[in-house]
């Protein structure tokens, strides 16, 4: 018998759906590593004088890592 009083079901997650989160959910430890690296990288070229090429390479690479972190927050939070 069909309850005209309740709603449609929700729907149940795809594996698609359930595979990109469990992408997902891997993207943000590996970008704080990067950042990290970079900013750490960044530090020790600027520091020791390597040059100036790696140090702004590793600082656009930390911005990079950063405004990634960013996106993804925002496209990820609840609600």
């Amino acid at each position: 018998m069909n309850d005209s009083h309740s709603g449609p079901e929700p729907p149940t997650p795809s594996r698609a759906a359930a595979a990109a989160d469990v992408r997902g959910g891997a993207v943000r430890p590996v970008l704080w590593v990067f950042l990290v690296v970079c900013v750490a990288g960044d530090m020790v070229a600027w520091r020791t004088g390597v040059g100036a090429v790696a140090g702004v390479s590793l600082g656009l690479a930390a911005l990079a890592c950063a405004a990634g972190l960013i996106v993804h927050h925002y496209r990820n939070r609840p609600g």
